[in-house]
């Protein structure tokens, strides 16, 4: 498929996800800084924003501090692995119950 930004579905796509993270705290953790620097621009992401690194202790010491609302990162990380730093993160902040 190729990704048309200007056609109307992907328009409407773009305004619901700017409004779904409208007000949240993220914490972005990708491996490649690239990549990483290019995502944090975006935006809906830019505007959110409170912390981004490329390691996993780096990560994880950004989510203890900042305790974000959403955790985004890549499986590989200059340093560990992603879906070890999901699991430090849900054993060391569950999610809050209701």
């Amino acid at each position: 498929m190729e990704l048309r930004l200007d056609s109307r579905a992907n328009q409407e796509a773009i305004a619901q996800a700017s409004e779904l993270l409208k007000e949240r705290r993220i914490v972005v953790v990708f491996g490649d800084r690239l990549a990483l620097v290019a995502f944090v621009l975006v935006d809906a992401i830019a505007s959110s924003l409170v912390g981004a690194a490329t390691t996993e202790d780096e990560g994880f010491e950004l989510v203890l501090r900042t305790q974000p609302d959403l955790l985004i990162c890549s499986s590989d990380l200059e340093s560990g692995y992603g879906i070890n730093l999901i699991r430090r993160v849900k054993a060391e902040c569950p999610p809050a119950s209701s």
